[in-house]
């Protein structure tokens, strides 16, 4: 996530568990739309190397949590 701040984007690390196993999400937002997160997504792919971004819709506290001000 540090290489996607350096470069402008808003991104941060959100922890979940799962089966018993810990799994880090590097997540980047926030987007107006779901296209242009879609855009966003794939240019990150080509550039970072990323295998397959997910484009979601995060949840309230994700977002007020992380939503540069």
């Amino acid at each position: 996530s540090k290489a996607l701040n350096a470069s402008g984007y808003n991104a941060y690390v959100t922890v979940f568990e799962l089966k018993g196993r810990t799994w880090n999400r590097v997540r980047v937002g926030f987007y107006d739309t779901r296209e242009t997160a879609t855009q966003v997504g794939n240019y990150i792919r080509k550039k970072y190397r990323v295998q397959d971004p997910w484009v979601v819709k995060p949840s309230r506290e994700e977002t007020s949590e992380h939503i540069r001000r």
